[in-house]
């Protein structure tokens, strides 16, 4: 699950995103790729299947298991930053 949107403050300059994070008060320097995840992080249910696809369809990728490993990166990389927390199926363990 991302940060809310209220949480994020974003701005933008060619293909580099700054965020800072309020509950944090920390500031982040993101990719633009990494931005659109964030985003369609916050308006769906972060499964990482549609998320992959989303992000395939966005960039013209069509290497299905090489996106897919790149959106999981991303994901890590967002979870290690604090602007998203990765959400445990019950029978997950």
């Amino acid at each position: 699950m991302a940060a809310p949107e209220s949480d994020c403050v974003l701005a933008q300059w060619g293909d580099q995103v700054v965020v800072f994070h309020r509950p944090s008060g920390q500031t982040h320097f993101i990719n633009s790729a990494m931005a659109q995840l964030l985003a369609d992080l916050s308006g769906s249910s972060g499964e990482l299947e549609a998320l992959t696809d989303r992000f395939a369809g966005a960039h013209g990728l069509q290497d299905r298991a090489l996106v897919r490993h790149h959106v999981l990166s991303l994901l890590l990389r967002l979870e290690e930053l604090g602007l998203m927390e990765r959400l445990r199926r019950a029978n997950d363990g």
